[in-house]
């Protein structure tokens, strides 16, 4: 097989490297904006996640009543509060007060 002129080596070369950062290029922006709609997915997810949490607190009728029975007994411990009802955090009780009870609206 003859050698390949230098001039078509070059040329050959540079289409390659040109081919080569066209691609990469192209990987960079789908990244970009893989990056792009992930961000506004989670931001959206984070969103939904909040309303989800607003709607979904809700206290049975007993848990309501060991609340302000608790409240009226310790104030605002909403720690020892959560201790006696379980599978409820300190926060979603003190949130569910807030919400219901508070008098600074």
């Amino acid at each position: 097989m003859p050698p390949v002129p230098q001039h078509l080596q070059t040329q050959y070369s540079l289409v390659t490297l040109t081919k080569w950062f066209s691609s990469l290029s192209f990987e960079w922006k789908k990244m970009a904006e893989s990056e792009h709609s992930s961000s506004e997915d989670a931001s959206m997810d984070s969103i939904e996640d909040h309303n989800k949490q607003d709607s979904e607190l809700q206290f049975s009728e007993d848990e309501e009543t060991l609340i302000i029975r608790m409240f009226n007994l310790v104030g605002e411990r909403w720690t020892l509060i959560a201790g006696r009802i379980p599978g409820r955090t300190a926060e979603e009780i003190e949130k569910y007060w807030n919400t219901r009870y508070s008098t600074s609206q």
